[in-house]
């Protein structure tokens, strides 16, 4: 493992955690489709911590959720449930930024909120693992 990793890595957690509070101040505040938004960053941060750590770093989204199959739900690092809601939450991310009248309700923002925050506290304790392992 390369020094620079762990330390892009802590980075991007912090980022991961910051957004999913940031989640609860845009529910709180009316702010739904921002939620919607904050829930995916907070997976894609999460995602882009362990891809940090295996040295592999993309700018590209889908770049993101492709490496994280390949790298860590194939082989089975992390659960198979978490491959296809950071592509939910990428969708539910476009249509609330683009779309003029996102389907997007607070209760759908609360299920995308929810399953952020598993994805993020799972990718924290294979991070955990991961340090251990080196």
């Amino acid at each position: 493992m390369r020094e620079e990793e762990p330390c892009l890595a802590a980075s991007f957690m912090a980022r991961a955690e910051r957004e999913l509070c940031a989640v609860t101040h845009e529910l709180d505040g009316g702010y739904v489709e921002n939620a919607g938004s904050s829930c995916y960053y907070a997976a894609l941060y999460a995602a882009k911590v362990l891809l940090a750590m295996r040295g592999l770093q993309t700018n590209r989204h889908s770049a993101v959720i492709r490496l994280l199959g390949r790298q860590f739900v194939a082989p089975g690092l992390l659960h198979r449930r978490h491959g296809r809601p950071i592509g939910l939450l990428l969708h539910r991310r476009l249509s609330a930024a683009y779309d003029a009248e996102p389907d997007f309700t607070h209760e759908k923002a609360e299920e995308h909120l929810d399953q952020a925050r598993e994805f993020v506290a799972d990718a924290s304790a294979l991070l955990d693992d991961l340090l251990v392992e080196e």
